[in-house]
């Protein structure tokens, strides 16, 4: 049974998601962020917002201000109050150089803007953003419960003692479990005194399981893992190997810095912005690669790029004629490769001479590295000769030994297309994402 003290908010940006769950009777408000609404596609963050407090309804909504600066947060909060009666405005409990919001919570609780003060895990935390909703506006305290146990901590307790502070300064502030982890976590909210838990959609299709006989749902597990239904010896064991390569593939994505491919952009824009040229090398099926990413960087970002893999003719002969370690380096030479340019290298290895390993792109690093232009890298493994010689180098963790060509090559166009996507290059729309979907038909 669902604990009768927990409302049951929903948690997404996607409206869609919005529009399906909130008339639903059993969700009584919803939450969104900034992550989730980036995740979502949002672009028109306010746009947004008056759309999905349309679609909630009189249910409440939270939606967070973007700003860091206290005068700014001030601003951003009552743009998002305006909106709506039902708005809750989310302010982070501390700036990113970890000072307090406290007096920003007092100013805004005290002059009737609904607050939903987020990011909170200490006690003192909870004591000092408590004491500054007291008295003010309705008010929701947001715990990050799961990450509270994530760092080892048992959450209920914890949560159980902010919820009594809360209560002490003021009982109308209503206090949140945020980042559940399980559908069990509904129970603990409701263990530890919390008013509200967010729950994602994921989480919300459990909720059938509450109350189910432990017998049946055995019975139902067993058929499931069985495969009960004709599934054959074959069509079983495949999804296995398809999963567990996938769950591979989510964990070596998760393991890769975003601030290092940030950074690989950052870098890239500045070379097309000072006139230079990108050229674009790769090997095997990182030369695939390196052909289509050459096309999306003239098309989408307006780049100057070349890979000289497009031009069989000319690498068979240097080839034929020169030899393969040289065959790169020979041709950016030809392209008159200088300062203003930049290599961006596609591979699984990074090039290594004591190995005989990729010694083409070797060469064309030493090359760029004498004419002084940039090197930047996609690579895998210990990244090689071009993550020593790189500027900027995004490496593909190689988590799991057993496939780490194909996991490397295929994050590797992930990246390269987050690249071609990414603010600071991007300028043309992609076919697609231009079109509306009411002219298409699409689905």
């Amino acid at each position: 049974m669902i604990p009768a003290n927990v409302k049951l908010y929903l948690d997404s940006a996607d409206l869609a998601v919005i529009r399906e769950y909130a008339p639903k009777a059993e969700i009584l408000g919803v939450t969104t962020n900034p992550t989730l609404a980036r995740k979502a596609g949002v672009t028109d963050y306010l746009g947004f917002c008056r759309e999905a407090a349309k679609v909630a309804g009189q249910k409440p909504i939270s939606f967070e201000v973007f700003a860091d600066d206290f005068t700014e947060m001030k601003r951003q909060a009552r743009v998002l109050a305006a909106i709506s009666p039902n708005v809750y405005v989310k302010i982070p409990v501390t700036d990113t150089e970890g000072r307090l919001t406290t007096e920003v919570v007092r100013e805004l609780a005290h002059s009737g803007v609904k607050l939903n003060v987020t990011a909170v895990f200490t006690l003192a935390q909870a004591w000092a953003i408590s004491g500054a909703l007291a008295g003010g506006a309705p008010s929701i305290l947001s715990l990050f419960a799961g990450r509270i146990a994530d760092a080892g901590v048992d959450p209920i307790p914890h949560v159980a003692a902010c919820v009594a502070m809360a209560r002490e300064l003021d009982p109308h502030i209503e206090v949140l479990w945020a980042s559940p982890r399980e559908i069990l976590n509904v129970v603990h909210a409701g263990q530890a005194g919390c008013a509200i838990i967010t729950v994602t959609p994921d989480l919300l299709k459990k909720l059938s399981n509450f109350g189910k006989s432990l017998k049946q749902y055995s019975l139902e597990t067993v058929r499931m893992l069985t495969g009960r239904g004709g599934l054959g010896v074959h069509s079983v064991s495949a999804p296995s190997f398809s999963g567990a390569f996938l769950a591979e593939s989510a964990e070596v994505l998760r393991a890769i810095d975003p601030a290092s491919v940030d950074a690989l952009a950052v870098g890239l824009a500045e070379v097309r912005e000072r006139g230079g040229r990108l050229f674009v090398l790769g090997v095997g099926g990182s030369a695939g690669h390196a052909s289509h990413a050459v096309c999306d960087f003239r098309k989408l970002c307006g780049f100057e790029a070349y890979a000289p893999t497009d031009n069989a003719s000319e690498l068979t002969a240097r080839v034929n004629d020169e030899g393969w370690d040289t065959t790169f380096a020979e041709w950016l030479k030809v392209s008159r490769l200088g300062p203003r340019d930049a290599v961006l290298v596609f591979s699984v290895g990074g090039g290594d001479l004591e190995r005989n390993v990729s010694p083409n792109l070797v060469h064309a690093l030493k090359l760029a590295q004498q004419v002084g232009a940039a090197v930047f890298g996609i690579v895998g493994r210990d990244g090689g000769y071009t993550a020593k010689v790189s500027r900027t180098c995004v490496v593909v963790p190689p988590l799991f030994g057993k496939h780490v060509t194909p996991h490397t090559e295929g994050l590797a166009a992930v990246l390269w297309h987050l690249l071609v996507s990414h603010p600071a290059l991007m300028r043309g729309a992609t076919k697609w994402e231009s079109i509306a979907p009411a002219a298409t038909g699409a689905r």
